[in-house]
């Protein structure tokens, strides 16, 4: 049989190392155990979620769009407002 080093720095045989491959696979097995699990459980509240029909999706959404749209333009008046006032103030000044 073949040595390999070990973490401690002694030598180790390969059949010393089966049990370690044995613990890692069971590492993997409860990973993916867990992950199924997970799986199962999101499903089951994704069941529950009462989803909007698509005509409130619509008004929604077109409700959203307006509002953007109408506070978009209320702050691109009061900036071109400030910029004039801005701009005059400082047309003042410099004479």
């Amino acid at each position: 049989m073949s040595e390999i080093d070990n973490k401690n720095g002694g030598l180790q045989k390969d059949a010393d190392k089966k049990p370690e491959a044995k613990k890692v696979s069971k590492d993997r097995a409860k990973a993916q155990g867990r992950m199924a699990l997970w799986m199962r459980e999101m499903r089951s509240e994704l069941k529950k979620v009462v989803w909007p029909a698509p005509k409130q999706v619509l008004n929604n959404s077109t409700i959203v769009i307006v509002s953007v749209v109408l506070i978009g333009g209320i702050i691109a008046v009061y900036d071109l407002l400030a910029n004039r006032l801005l701009t005059t103030v400082i047309g003042l000044f410099q004479g």
